[in-house]
């Protein structure tokens, strides 16, 4: 399970990387719209490229790769011994 673990890493950096340019691109296209840059061209390119799609799938997919990823890490249970608000023997303190 650690292989997979580490051969997904890079995959969901190049999603979560895809994602923010993905939302660059919207914000510019979405600022060359409204000031009306090129004639509406940039809106032309959104629709026909599909962004609107690839930027709900793309985070989707990046979800479920780091979710696969968590349950893939090695899980470290602490002992209740080392815990910090327990005591094993406690004594009563005079008040």
């Amino acid at each position: 399970m650690k292989n997979i673990t580490n051969s997904l890493m890079p995959l969901a950096a190049l999603v979560l990387v895809g994602t923010c340019l993905v939302s660059v691109f919207g914000l510019l296209v979405v600022l060359m719209t409204s000031v009306g840059f090129a004639d509406g061209l940039p809106l032309f390119y959104f629709q026909r490229l599909n962004v609107a799609l690839i930027s709900v799938a793309l985070p989707i997919v990046g979800m479920v790769l780091f979710a696969a990823i968590l349950l893939g890490l090695p899980r470290k249970f602490s002992s209740p011994r080392f815990c910090s608000g327990f005591q094993e023997n406690p004594q009563k303190q005079p008040n």
